[in-house]
C-alpha cells in the first residue's frame, strides 16, 4: 500500500491509546532502559535511569525496548531481539517490518508473504498475505487481497472484508479508508461513520480527524464529520500528550481537543510533545524545551541540538521516562539530559551518521516511527494514506 511521507524532515510519530503504555511503545516500555554507545563507538548496550550501563556495549546496533523487547544487530550481523536481562531471541528467517511491537503485535516477511506474531514471537497470522500494514488500536491490522484492503483482528480473523482501495490504522475505535468515491471513515464493525466523500481526511487520535478545505487549510472533525474548528491550518499534527501540533503561517504551535491555540504559532520549528515536553526552536537559534503551558523548562546549552532534530527516525531521541538524548555534532559527543539539564550519561561517536545507520538506510516509511510517550490513541504521524484526487 502506497503511502505518502509528509517531509518534514525534524520528527515523525505515532500516537498511543489509554492502554498500559508498555504494551504500545519504546519510550513508555517498563524496563526503562535507554540505548547507549559504549567504549567503542561502533557498539551499543542499554543504560538505567542512573547512567549505569546494564546490558553490555556488545551490539552492533540496538534500538528502543517495546513490550518487553529491543531490536538488536549482533557483531557476526545477525538480527535478533533481546529482552531486559539481555536473552536473545532469533528470529528465524523472519523478517520484521518494523522495529518495534505496537499493540504487541510485529509484521514479519517470510519468502515474499506477510504475517503476524504476538509478543511471545508466537505466529499469530502465518506469512501468507501478500501485504499487511498498519497495526492499529486493538491490534487491527491492514491486509491485501489482490489490490484491495480490509482489516484483520488481534487474532488474525478476517473482521473486515476486502473491500477499500487503501486503509490507515484504527485509532479510537475508528479508521480513515478510501474507495473509488473517495475518503470515509468505518467503526470497527465496517460501518461508514463517515461516508465517503472527495475532502482529504486522516486520523488525529483523541477521537478526531483533520479535514483538508479547497484552499488547503486544514480544520477539525469529531468522528461523525461535525466540526470541531474551521480550516485554519497549514498543517494539523496528530495529538500528543494532549496537544497537536499545529502550523500558521510558517510558525509553529499547539492545540488542545477543543481546537484551542495553546500555545501560539510562533516558534520557529517544534515536534510533537512527549514525555509532557518538547523542544522547540525560538528566535531561528536557540534551542529549548518547553512544558504543555508553553513555558520554558529550560535553554539547551550551546553546541547542543537535541538528537531528536537530527535523527528523526530514532524513538530514544525524544523525551521519555525522564531522560532526553542531545548531541554536540562538532564534538560528536551524545549525552543522556534529565529534565533539569543534569548529564546522566555521555559518550562520543566519531561519525555524525545517525546510531542504527543500517535499519534507517532500509527504513520504509510504515517503519519510520518515533513513539511519544503520552498520547491517547495511535496514529502514525506522515504515514498517512497519499492523498489522492477522487
Amino acid at each position: 500500500m502506497k503511502k505518502l511521507f509528509y517531509v518534514f524532515a525534524m520528527v515523525g510519530a505515532v500516537l498511543l491509546t489509554s492502554c498500559d503504555p508498555n504494551s504500545l511503545t519504546p519510550t513508555g516500555d517498563a524496563t526503562k532502559l535507554w540505548p547507549a554507545g559504549g567504549e567503542e563507538p561502533a557498539h551499543w548496550g542499554f543504560i538505567d535511569a542512573n547512567g549505569k550501563m546494564v546490558i553490555p556495549a556488545d551490539y552492533m546496533e540496538a534500538h528502543g525496548f517495546s513490550c518487553g523487547w529491543s531490536f538488536v544487530v549482533t557483531e557476526d550481523d545477525e538480527e535478533a531481539f533481546i529482552d531486559k536481562d539481555n536473552k536473545q531471541h532469533s528470529l528465524d528467517g523472519k523478517y520484521p517490518l518494523s522495529d518495534f511491537f505496537c499493540y504487541n503485535r510485529l509484521i514479519f516477511r517470510e519468502d515474499g508473504k506477510y504475517g503476524l506474531l504476538d509478543e511471545n514471537f508466537k505466529e499469530i497470522v502465518p506469512a501468507e498475505y501478500d501485504d499487511l500494514d498498519g497495526v492499529g488500536d486493538n491490534a487491527f491490522v491492514g491486509f491485501e487481497d489482490g489490490k484491495l484492503w480490509g482489516y484483520l483482528d488481534a487474532n488474525g480473523k478476517e473482521v473486515i472484508g476486502a473491500d477499500f482501495k487503501y486503509v490507515d490504522p484504527f485509532a479510537g475505535g475508528f479508521a480513515v479508508v478510501a474507495d473509488g468515491e473517495g475518503y470515509g471513515v468505518i467503526d470497527e464493525k465496517g460501518k461508514y461513520l463517515i461516508e465517503p466523500q472527495k475532502k482529504y481526511i486522516y486520523n488525529l487520535g483523541e477521537g478526531l480527524l483533520a479535514f483538508e478545505s479547497s484552499n488547503e487549510k486544514y480544520g477539525l472533525w469529531d468522528k461523525k464529520g461535525n466540526e470541531v474548528l474551521s480550516a485554519t491550518y497549514q498543517y494539523i499534527y496528530p495529538f500528543t500528550c494532549g496537544l497537536a501540533m499545529v502550523v500558521k503561517n510558517g510558525k509553529y504551535g499547539f492545540i488542545n481537543t477543543k481546537g484551542e491555540e495553546v500555545i501560539a504559532c510562533r516558534e520557529t520549528m517544534a515536534i510533537p510533545f512527549s514525555d509532557d515536553v518538547t523542544w522547540v526552536v525560538k528566535n531561528d537559534e536557540s534551542f529549548v524545551l518547553i512544558d504543555k503551558k508553553g513555558e520554558t523548562v529550560f535553554k539547551l546549552k550551546s553546541g547542543f541540538i537535541p538528537a531528536a532534530f537530527k535523527f528523526e527516525a530514532l524513538p530514544f531521541t525524544h523525551f521519555h521516562n525522564g531522560l532526553g538524548l542531545i548531541v554536540n555534532q562538532e564534538e560528536g559527543e551524545f549525552r543522556y539530559i534529565d529534565k533539569q539539564q543534569q548529564v546522566v550519561y555521555k559518550w562520543q561517536w566519531d561519525s555524525m551518521d545517525a546510531p542504527a545507520r543500517k535499519s534507517m538506510k532500509e527504513m520504509t516509511t510504515r517503519e519510520n516511527i518515533i513513539r511519544s510517550m503520552s498520547g491517547t490513541q495511535y496514529a502514525p504521524l506522515f504515514n498517512h494514506m497519499e492523498k489522492k484526487n477522487f
